[in-house]
């Protein structure tokens, strides 16, 4: 299950940062900085975290893949809750 949070955490976080740095680059006058960088290196490789903490959860004994996407539905449900909370 820590894997499936884990990963998808990467997941939402790499995203989370692309649209920062869309943002901060669509401001009128807006300057690359080295924490656009590091939004940008977030966002690439959050892909990869995401399949490799699926690699590691299908090697674990039976109950590691469902507890994984366990991990990924609570994580994607906290989110719409946050997500309706804040609306």
């Amino acid at each position: 299950m820590a894997l499936g949070l884990l990963g998808t955490f990467a997941s939402v976080f790499g995203t989370w940062a692309a649209v920062r740095l869309m943002t901060k680059g669509a401001e009128l006058g807006g300057k690359p900085s080295f924490g656009g960088v590091v939004l940008g290196f977030i966002f690439l490789i959050k892909l990869p975290v995401f399949l490799l903490a699926v690699w590691l959860a299908s090697k674990l004994p039976d109950p590691g893949l469902p507890s994984f996407g366990l991990g990924v539905v609570l994580v994607y449900c906290s989110l719409v809750a946050w997500a309706q909370a804040k609306a």
